[in-house]
């Protein structure tokens, strides 16, 4: 076809196609009620016309959308695939559902448990309802993929969990995460560190917490040296935990630093003394009680841009298949507790102690 003189209207292309402008409308949001082949066809027609979408246009046309259907149905889903563990991704889910309604969305959370109902009755149901958005929670380790077709759906996944299908993703930047542990143990007079990791979620997380220590104490270490000790798995029987105490003195460590849930639990339950006898950072944020030095990964707000990145896909028209998923990395935050003292060596000035100047 030829170029045509003004921006083509959904008139234009509808003509051009032999449809309705409802039917052009329809196929150039992506509309998963469409006919596949349909919906490519109209796109192909509206691009050889010179289309081009209005991101402004979207934006506002979503606006009016939200406000005058939000209550009727759910513009965004909340999928959870550990619905059966409430404290799991509780966090993700409160800040996504905030952020939703910050921005004018309706959202829903929905239990994604294939036994109960399968992904394409799950499917029928969200489209029933109204869903332009999916985002998926965490899933349960040792999952790696699920079934769900998300084709014609603006969708993102949290964490590095989901291997398939390929969605766009939020997590957080566990480089910089383990490194600023590190660093906090380094300022605090610490030289001898070790992380300890079960193979399973360092592997569910693409070995990041193992290669941050590495370039640590390779790149970043002006003294502190990191040893590592992988186990199978987050079990911790009872041989588990000798092995670890005969580890931590054997290389005569001053801390440790661990992402695994119960590990300082155990520790403690094995006669160990924290901080007596060695510090312990903890890489989750721990329970509101909870004394120990901890990295908080600031869930809610992992959440909320999840769902920055689907409505953002909603605006644009954008919808799976993607051909090039992106990762949005998010911060972490250290909170000090009582689990890591200072050992640097105190300043005493015209013969009184003061405290130690960085």
């Amino acid at each position: 076809m030829k170029d045509s003189p003004h921006t083509p209207t959904l008139r234009d292309i509808a003509k051009a196609a032999g449809v309705s402008a409802m039917t052009v409308s329809r196929a150039l949001r992506g509309s998963p009620l469409q006919n596949k082949d349909t919906r490519e066809r109209i796109k192909r027609i509206a691009r050889e016309l010179g289309w081009k979408p209005n991101p402004l246009v979207s934006a506002l046309m979503g606006q009016r959308a939200r406000r005058h259907g939000a209550r009727a149905s759910a513009n965004l889903a909340i999928l959870d695939p550990r619905s059966d563990e409430p404290a799991a991704n509780r966090n993700h889910i409160r800040g996504a559902l905030v952020r939703a309604e910050e921005l004018g969305y309706r959202a829903e959370v929905f239990p994604y448990k294939p036994a109960d109902t399968s992904p394409a009755r799950l499917r029928e149901i969200l489209l029933a309802r109204g869903a332009r958005g999916v985002v998926l929670m965490p899933l349960p380790v040792g999952v790696h993929e699920i079934a769900f077709d998300f084709t014609g759906l603006s969708a993102a996944t949290i964490g590095y969990s989901l291997l398939s299908p390929a969605l766009h993703r939020v997590a957080n930047d566990t480089q910089s995460h383990v490194i600023l542990a590190l660093r906090h143990y380094e300022g605090r007079g610490y030289r001898r560190v070790g992380l300890i990791m079960a193979d399973d979620a360092n592997r569910r997380m693409l070995c990041q917490y193992t290669s941050a220590a590495d370039s640590y104490d390779r790149f970043f270490s002006e003294g502190l040296r990191v040893r590592q000790l992988i186990l199978p798995d987050e079990e911790f029987t009872a041989a588990d935990m000798r092995k670890i105490l005969r580890w931590i003195k054997d290389h005569r460590l001053q801390g440790v630093v661990s992402s695994a849930e119960n590990l300082h639990r155990r520790l403690v339950e094995s006669g160990a003394q924290i901080p007596g006898d060695f510090a312990y950072i903890h890489l989750h944020r721990d329970g509101p009680q909870s004394r120990l030095t901890c990295m908080d990964q600031l869930r809610d707000y992992i959440g909320s841009k999840a769902v920055d990145l689907v409505t953002a896909m909603i605006h644009r028209n954008e919808t799976f298949p993607v051909a090039h998923p992106q990762i949005t990395l998010t911060p972490s935050e250290l909170i000090e507790g009582a689990s890591v003292p200072d050992l640097r060596a105190p300043v005493v000035q015209r013969g009184r102690t003061a405290a130690p100047v960085i």
